[in-house]
């Protein structure tokens, strides 16, 4: 990961950013190996409260990404 990224993505992340910037920001986070971005999105993704379009878009971003812990 490069080392001015966690500041880039936490601009890129703000609630304030639109949803494309947030959506590629949290795929070039998973790429980079963030765990932070994956837990948030493995939440989201789970969040039974939450409407379906938010869940089906983490769980978009967590597929696009090679991660062993979402392999059986």
């Amino acid at each position: 990961m490069p080392a001015a990224w966690p500041q880039v993505a936490s601009r890129a992340l703000a609630n304030i950013a639109p949803q494309e910037t947030r959506s590629t920001a949290q795929y070039v986070s998973l790429a980079f190996g963030d765990r932070q971005v994956f837990q948030q999105l493995f939440q989201v993704a789970a969040d039974e409260g939450r409407d379906t379009p938010a869940r089906l878009a983490a769980i978009e971003l967590l597929i696009q990404v090679p991660n062993p812990e979402l392999v059986p």
